[in-house]
């Protein structure tokens, strides 16, 4: 029904932004914090092989993430469709081996009892809200 992928990302409009990798280091990373069911697989996986130190705020919420990277004082990970809500925000390029790694998708698995019509609202559906 939907993908997306996670991506670094940074102020347009900042130093920061001419950095590229380095910002990191001089600005520190903000990432998701885990929660009680901790971090969806494809976000530890992402995390793992940007081999970075801790990150330096963590945090519950993506919005909370991109305020700050929009003010340009952290580089943060971030979902692409949240990133992309404005133009303020940069994408730092990742290496080659990286380029998969954040993706995830969502996907409406339909149970033996519903019909082609149902499947279809129910991914009708969902995809309106995952676009909002």
């Amino acid at each position: 029904v939907y993908t997306d992928r996670l991506g670094l990302y940074v102020s347009k409009n900042h130093p920061i932004s001419k950095l590229g990798w380095a910002a990191i280091e001089k600005f520190g990373l903000g990432s998701l914090a885990g929660g009680k069911e901790g971090f969806p697989r494809y976000f530890a996986k992402y995390m793992k092989q940007l081999e970075v130190q801790k990150p330096l705020v963590l945090c519950e919420s993506f919005e909370t993430l991109r305020a700050a990277a929009s003010a340009g004082s952290i580089v943060s990970v971030l979902p692409h469709r949240v990133a992309i809500r404005s133009d303020d925000l940069l994408e730092l390029t990742l290496p080659k081996k990286m380029k998969e790694t954040g993706e995830h998708k969502l996907i409406v698995v339909s149970q033996l009892s519903c019909d082609r019509a149902e499947t279809d609202f129910i991914a009708d559906e969902t995809q309106r809200l995952l676009k909002r």
